[in-house]
């Protein structure tokens, strides 16, 4: 999630996030075992260029799902 708002806020923000998106995968007819986890702001990405963007962008950046395929996904 973006650094926008508590921590608590953005841990259930990024928890309801890969919720949606193991739910989509599952309406899919995917049948892998799906294990989710909201990692918060905790782990924001590497932006390579961040001047490039605005920090509406960058924010929007932020705001994503990761799909690991075995392990932690909060490294």
């Amino acid at each position: 999630t973006d650094p926008v708002g508590s921590d608590a806020l953005n841990d259930k923000l990024s928890l309801a996030r890969a919720e949606a998106v193991r739910q989509e995968l599952l309406n899919r007819g995917i049948t892998a075992v799906i294990e989710i986890a909201g990692c918060g702001e905790r782990f924001p990405p590497v932006i390579e260029n961040p001047d490039f963007y605005t920090q509406d962008e960058t924010h929007q950046i932020m705001r994503r799902v990761e799909l690991v395929r075995s392990g932690s996904p909060c490294r």
